[in-house]
């Protein structure tokens, strides 16, 4: 029998060393920008804090705190999977959304209909705007245009930072390739990410007996995923980075901060 959960949406995300003090200047806006149906709560892996319920001021938002397996780069990242299934029974909500705690809400989200599937980010670098397209000086949109005709002569319509070692278990070969997602925000019916999640982890574990690791690590993984069982899409421009010609700010909902002036605001 599954484990029950309750009407809800869990935010899962994990912070170590100096991406503790992201994440509590993210709690703010999780609570400002999400409209849920049932309970909100936040799941987070961390070495900074102890292990239980992190008091706030924060109104109508639940954070559980526990404790993070890995803390250095890259497995932190790599071994999401990994952690998500190790906490799967302290997720008590049927909707589930992993977010980068390096991401701001710009725009209000309801996530009621992450209740049926599971919803995959176009990743913000690997989308076409035009707005921004027109504004690339010449040289640049003639690169852009050169890249476009080269994949697709080549059959490799999903431009991306795809895993290009084959013996990866993230390859993903040309005809496969569609378009490539983003590993900072996904989310869906809390069961089936589960699932996902399984099936990422067992890949991730061969690629590491064979001491390999692929090239953008959890990401990586999550595109093989896509290529081969294609999932629901969030909107094209659902998450943003700032400044990139990609990114049209006005459509996202999502922002993908600068780690850099995060830093300076933050004194790190």
């Amino acid at each position: 029998m599954g484990i029950l959960r309750d009407e809800g949406l869990t935010v899962f995300t994990i912070a170590t060393n100096k991406y503790w003090d992201y994440f509590l200047e993210l709690l703010p806006n999780l609570r400002d920008f999400i409209s849920s149906n049932g309970n909100l709560e936040v799941i987070v892996l961390t070495n900074r804090h102890p292990q239980g319920v992190l008091e706030t001021e924060i109104e109508n938002l639940i954070v559980r705190v526990f404790p993070s397996e890995f803390n250095d780069w890259p497995k932190v990242t790599l071994m999401r999977y990994d952690q998500i299934l190790k906490f799967e029974r302290e997720i008590k909500t049927n909707k589930f959304l992993w977010l980068d705690v390096d991401m701001l809400f710009i725009k209000p989200f309801d996530p009621e209909f992450l209740k049926r599937g599971i919803y995959l980010s176009p990743h913000p670098g690997y989308v076409f705007d035009l707005t921004g397209f027109l504004k690339l000086r010449d040289g640049n949109k003639r690169a852009f245009l050169k890249d476009k005709l080269r994949r697709t002569l080549r059959r490799q319509l999903g431009r991306g930072a795809w895993e290009t070692n084959s013996t990866s278990t993230a390859f993903v070969p040309p005809k496969l390739k569609r378009r490539y997602v983003q590993g900072g925000v996904w989310g869906g019916e809390t069961s089936q990410v589960v699932e996902m999640c399984r099936v990422l982890n067992k890949r991730i574990e061969v690629d590491l007996k064979n001491n390999y690791i692929a090239i953008w690590h959890d990401e990586s993984h999550l595109n093989w995923f896509q290529s081969h069982f294609p999932q629901k899409l969030f909107t094209t421009h659902f998450s943003g980075a700032l400044n990139h010609w990609t990114s049209n700010t006005s459509r996202s909902t999502l922002m993908c901060l600068d780690k850099s002036e995060l830093d300076k605001k933050l004194g790190l």
